[in-house]
């Protein structure tokens, strides 16, 4: 089905890929604007579009699970699964998934000592945990605001049917519009 399509219309639907911007990847595939809308307007450029978005979604599989992993990795981790049982630092292909996930920066160099020497110095970062727990929390609900409603004591001993009346008063737009209220 995609045979018909010149390399320059398959570059369009690729470059459209980048930022679904039609304008955008018309240019960049070197096409006009108009020309890049009549190409959008073709269903071969449509399906394939939707083939290379397929190919693309198989590979890179994102997902709430794989976030909320990932999330974890940062969130829980240690900085001791980086040493051994005698405190030295294992080699960063030894570490646990986990804490390679949480690492955000490792770099190795060596400085120079006062007798000549070299010494070895090793710099990791994580990445924020905090930001991770925050970002995991809010998906579980945790930090949710909750507001206190204060109510007018005139209203506490109303009738259902007048409390309705009164909201309706107040607001106007609460009043259903396929339903009848026959107590108003």
């Amino acid at each position: 089905m995609f045979e018909k399509l010149t390399i320059q219309q398959r570059v369009f639907c690729s470059e459209f890929l980048v930022d679904m911007r039609i304008g955008d990847a018309a240019e960049r595939a070197g096409f006009s604007v108009s020309s890049g809308t009549r190409l959008m307007k073709r269903q071969d450029v449509r399906a394939f579009i939707a083939h290379l978005m397929q190919r693309r979604a198989a590979r890179m599989v994102v997902n709430q699970n794989n976030v909320l992993e990932e999330l974890s990795s940062v969130a829980f981790s240690s900085i001791r699964n980086l040493f051994d049982d005698d405190g030295r630092m294992l080699n960063i292909a030894d570490s646990d998934a986990d804490t390679a996930h949480a690492v955000e920066f490792f770099r190795v160099g060596s400085d120079e000592t006062d007798d000549g020497g070299r010494t070895r110095t090793v710099e990791v970062r994580f990445h924020n945990k905090m930001k991770a727990l925050e970002l995991a929390g809010k998906h579980l609900g945790m930090f949710e605001e909750r507001h206190r409603v204060m109510v007018d004591t005139d209203y506490l001993g109303m009738t259902d049917q007048d409390l309705v009346k009164q909201a309706l008063r107040v607001l106007p737009a609460l009043a259903p519009q396929d339903e009848e209220l026959d107590f108003l």
